[in-house]
């Protein structure tokens, strides 16, 4: 009885150990396989093509270039790029349009005032409303010539091409004449409010006939004298607002 059952033990202890040996070599197989799929995965992107070869993809997905491996078109390609960027310093040209564009700007101020009467002793000052102002470029080419500005010192397109700017004075006697090319203007105020003694002084119809023809300028000194006027040589420059105010006093009638 007692072989019988050692017997059983023992066997049971070979068939114990077979299963082991078994499932030892099952599980060396799994690994093996395991190994030879990963190998098989990853083989193709260790592998290289020609197209591969010339650039490696960067963590950030740009490609950084081997200089080596650069063709000689593209290295003439980057020879004449770095060329063209030390070329793109201060010495560099713009282009001729923006060169043309830029010698025909001129720059631009401004002049600005208020004009202001004498009402009487006890009201005393008031704005001059109405008041016409007037900027004529100094020295023209050749003499203005436009009749109605001599009637009316009122400036219109035209007239500010050639170089005539007016305005006039609002209730409170300010006026403002704005992007006025930088210059030297002759600037004439004439009164809406005040009287003249229908005299002019010889240095201001000199003044007059020199900047415009004849007719024009006849009907301008005309225009002047039924009021009290003033006029003033002024310099106009860039960025700047000039100021220019006058007070006429007390009408003259």
């Amino acid at each position: 009885m007692k072989k019988v059952l050692y017997g059983m033990v023992i066997l049971t202890l070979v068939l114990l150990d077979v299963l082991l040996i078994t499932m030892i070599i099952e599980v060396k197989k799994g690994e093996v396989l395991t190994e030879q799929q990963v190998t098989v995965i990853e083989k193709p992107a260790s592998s290289s093509s020609p197209e591969a070869s010339k650039g490696n993809t960067t963590k950030d997905g740009g490609t950084q270039h081997d200089s080596t491996s650069t063709s000689p078109v593209d290295q003439k390609g980057q020879d004449e790029s770095r060329t063209s960027d030390k070329n793109a310093g201060s010495d560099a040209k713009p282009p001729s349009s923006l060169t043309s564009s830029n010698a025909r700007q001129t720059g631009t101020g401004s002049m600005k005032g208020v004009v202001t009467w004498q009402y009487n002793d006890d009201v005393g000052t008031k704005p001059d409303v109405g008041a016409r102002v007037a900027l004529i470029k100094w020295k023209p080419k050749q003499k203005y010539d436009d009749k109605i500005f001599g009637l009316t010192l009122a400036s219109t397109d035209s007239l500010e091409k050639q170089g005539i700017y007016s305005a006039k004075a609002d209730g409170y006697g300010n006026y403002i004449l704005d992007n006025i090319p930088e210059g030297t203007y002759l600037c004439i105020i004439r009164s809406e409010k005040t009287m003249s003694d229908l005299t002019m002084e010889d240095e201001t119809k000199n003044a007059i006939d020199e900047l415009f023809a004849a007719e024009t300028s006849e009907n301008l000194k005309r225009h002047l004298m039924t009021k009290k006027h003033v006029l003033e040589i002024v310099e106009i420059t860039e960025g700047e607002a000039f100021t220019y105010s006058h007070d006429f006093g007390y009408t003259y009638f």
